[in-house]
């Protein structure tokens, strides 16, 4: 399945800036909505969490293993890339190969790549952009409380483009 482009600031109203190259999801300068950008998308308790819960493992610091992770948690096709980008479109694309109305949560037992902030930031941000895209069958996230500082501001480094 195939996502269609955020819109461009232009399409936002008069006196917007011009829209930018075409870039991918996860390049500088992609313009986002507001809505992608104040939705409310992390939990720090785990309550009322649905469907099936994978839980990604306490110190996971490459990125290949974490990508390893996903691909086997969600049984990802043989195509998957073990790219970022390759992430975000699996886990949009997650009712193509599972059943009709499943749904999952995932667990964190840590914050995975800490050592890297610009691997720490592109992760997060693809959780977020996940939990914000209607009909993502994502339907929690959920991280320890004691890492809450650390999510929100490598998140706000990325929708900022500091990274």
């Amino acid at each position: 399945m195939k996502h269609p482009p955020l819109p461009s600031p232009s399409s936002l109203g008069a006196g917007a800036a011009p829209p930018p190259p075409a870039t991918t999801w996860l390049e500088p300068g992609r313009p986002m909505t507001m809505e992608l950008m104040i939705v409310p998308t992390f939990e720090y308790e785990p309550s009322n969490l649905s469907g099936t819960i994978i839980t990604v493992p306490a110190g996971v610091t490459e990125k290949d293993a974490l990508l390893s992770f996903y691909a086997d948690a969600f049984n990802f096709p043989e195509y998957f890339g073990y790219n970022w980008d390759a992430l975000h479109e699996c886990l949009l694309d997650l009712g193509d190969w599972h059943p009709e109305g499943q749904t999952f949560s995932i667990i964190h037992q840590d914050i995975p790549l800490i050592s890297s902030e610009h691997d720490v930031s592109a992760y997060i941000s693809i959780l977020h952009f996940v939990l914000a895209e209607p009909g993502s069958l994502i339907k929690h996230v959920v991280f320890r409380p004691t890492d809450s500082e650390i999510v929100q501001s490598s998140l706000v480094r990325f929708l900022k483009n500091e990274i």
